[in-house]
Order: C-alpha cells, then sequence, then structure tokens
C-alpha cells in the first residue's frame, strides 16, 4: 500500500499529465493523447479516482470552487427541460433554469444553470448540449421534424430511458468499487457534494411544479425504446475534467 507521500506523488504526476491534455494549452494531437492515456494508465494502476485528483491534501479542501455554468439562451422545449436530469445523475451537479421575457410568450427565453465544481459545471453544459444534439437528430430521422406533440412524446420518451441507463451505470459503478476505493474516498465525495450543496442552498431558489403532460403514447413508446441506443459513455470528458 502506497503511503501518504507517495500517493501524493502519484497524484502530482495524474495532474500534471491532465494539465498537458488540456487542448486548451496545447494544441499537439499526439501529446494531449499521449498526455490522456497516461493519466488513466496511472488511475487505474494506483486504484485512484477524480474526486481524490481533484482534492487539496494539504488544506483539506477542494482544489476547485463551486461555480455556475449556463446553456445559451433559447426557447426551450419541455423534453429539453427533461435532458438535464440525465447530466445531473451522469456528474455531480445540481440545476436550476433561469428564464428570461415574458412568462409563457414566444419571447421568453430559457437557459439551463449547472452548479458545481469549475470543471464539473463546464463540463454539464458540454454534455448536455452533446445529448441535446443527439437526442434532436434521433427524432428527425424517424419523421419528427417539427417541434410539436409529437417530437416532444418521442424525446420524452428517449430521455425516459436515458434516466434509467443513467441510474444504472451509476449504481454498477458503485458496486465494482472496493471496499479499499470506498473507504478513502468517502469523505472526499461527500466534501464535494456538501459544497455544490452549501452553494446551492444560497441561490435561493423558487420551485415551481411542471404542469401536467400527456405524451402521445405510439411517440412516446418508440422514444424509450430508442433511449437503448443513445451513448451515455463520457469517459474521456469525465478524466480530462480536473
Amino acid at each position: 500500500m502506497l503511503s501518504k507521500e507517495e500517493r501524493g506523488k502519484i497524484i502530482d504526476r495524474i495532474r500534471k499529465c491532465f494539465a498537458k491534455a488540456d487542448t486548451n494549452h496545447n494544441d499537439n494531437e499526439h501529446e494531449v493523447r499521449v498526455a490522456m492515456d497516461s493519466a488513466q494508465r496511472l488511475m487505474n494502476e494506483y486504484h485512484l479516482t477524480m474526486v481524490e485528483v481533484q482534492f487539496d491534501s494539504e488544506r483539506n479542501t477542494l482544489k476547485q470552487d463551486v461555480k455556475e455554468s449556463a446553456t445559451e439562451n433559447r426557447w426551450a422545449k419541455r423534453w429539453e427541460r427533461a435532458l438535464t436530469h440525465v447530466v445531473c445523475i451522469l456528474l455531480p451537479v445540481k440545476n436550476y433554469i433561469r428564464n428570461r421575457g415574458a412568462f409563457g410568450r414566444r419571447s421568453q427565453t430559457t437557459s439551463f444553470v449547472f452548479v458545481g465544481l469549475e470543471d464539473d459545471a463546464a463540463l454539464a453544459v458540454e454534455i448536455y448540449e452533446t445529448l441535446r444534439k443527439e437526442v434532436s437528430k434521433m427524432a428527425a430521422r424517424r419523421g419528427f421534424t417539427s417541434n410539436g406533440h409529437l417530437k416532444n412524446s418521442y424525446c420524452q420518451g428517449v430521455i425516459h430511458t436515458m434516466v434509467n441507463r443513467a441510474k444504472e451505470n451509476r449504481d454498477r459503478q458503485q458496486r465494482q468499487q472496493t471496499d479499499v476505493i470506498e473507504t478513502r474516498c468517502t469523505a472526499l465525495i461527500v466534501l464535494k457534494d456538501k459544497a455544490v450543496a452549501q452553494y446551492y442552498s444560497t441561490l435561493h431558489l423558487v420551485s415551481s411544479r411542471a404542469a401536467y403532460y400527456t405524451p402521445e403514447q405510439n411517440a412516446y413508446g418508440l422514444g424509450r425504446q430508442d433511449g437503448h441506443r443513445v451513448n451515455l459513455d463520457f469517459t474521456n470528458k469525465l478524466t480530462s475534467a480536473v
């Protein structure tokens, strides 16, 4: 078993790999790929998690502050609102809706705001947009091109399956963790979640209940079937968020 000093040195090596793999500061694709592979190999070899890499052991705090990151303002469809639930299962973030303009009017625009550690929040927006575009393309391939009742029903069905799959994947990963990893990381995970929850509580948000909606059953059922085809594996993106 590694000593605290040895573990610290390994974590520093991983952080340096991620820094070298940052495409914002390195445009050499080969170096980025090699650095990312090295970081993932070290994490697997020494059974380290992203939470540990993000933790500052000297200050007993997380290395990043809690931040907000928002999608662009647009007229949001019902299914686009539902999609935020998938992202909040995939990542340790919370989310709220920011509306602008007259309520219920076409002039009203909406942005979805994700709250989490700085990199997690930014990544949440990126994953949300990736999934939003994919679900919309799937609807178009099924012939649901207009933003009406049928497309919304289909997309809601896709997201229903995505939510269930994301929960199953999360639970499976938790069960696969060894007792050693769980013991070492429990306090860090709690700290991370607590930091996000504390920030979220300071926003003093007003909760609202979504209006009851009855989807068209055929389109909804088709969407639930197609939801199994959506890629929810963002491992490469998750491991680069340090």
